[in-house]
């Protein structure tokens, strides 16, 4: 047997609709078409997506300068390399808010762990149960 929708609107036939629009003086069709096209409004509103509020994540604008870091990390400290970086990007207007935390943050983000372990005891990293 086949399954009918809940939500299938069963329109009377054309007679009764006819007698139905005389008897109250509607023009039934009208009002159809009418409530139709405020739901394709509705619809076309719904599905297009609004500008979105605040930042949902973060952009990966830094991910050059953590492969900079990454290139130099196992054997130069963070406030050499951060120097490295403005001398070989001198036009780069990260330059002015930058410093060798937010390089080292940057590469840790991308590269490294992305916990901050070292906030943590020596003793208290290797397991975190106490």
């Amino acid at each position: 047997m086949a399954q009918t929708n809940p939500n299938t609107v069963h329109l009377p036939q054309e007679p009764q609709l006819a007698a139905a629009e005389s008897q109250c003086g509607v023009d039934f069709v009208a009002l159809l078409n009418d409530a139709m096209k405020r739901i394709a409004d509705l619809e076309a509103k719904v599905k297009t997506p609004s500008a979105s509020r605040g930042k949902p994540g973060r952009k990966a604008t830094n991910a050059d300068i953590a492969a900079f870091a990454n290139e130099r990390r196992p054997e130069t400290i963070w406030k050499a390399i951060y120097y490295a970086w403005k001398r070989e990007h001198p036009d780069d207007p990260r330059n002015d808010t930058l410093t060798p935390e937010r390089v080292r943050d940057a590469w840790r983000r991308h590269f490294g762990g992305k916990g901050k372990t070292h906030l943590l005891g020596r003793d208290q990293s290797k397991s975190r149960a106490n």
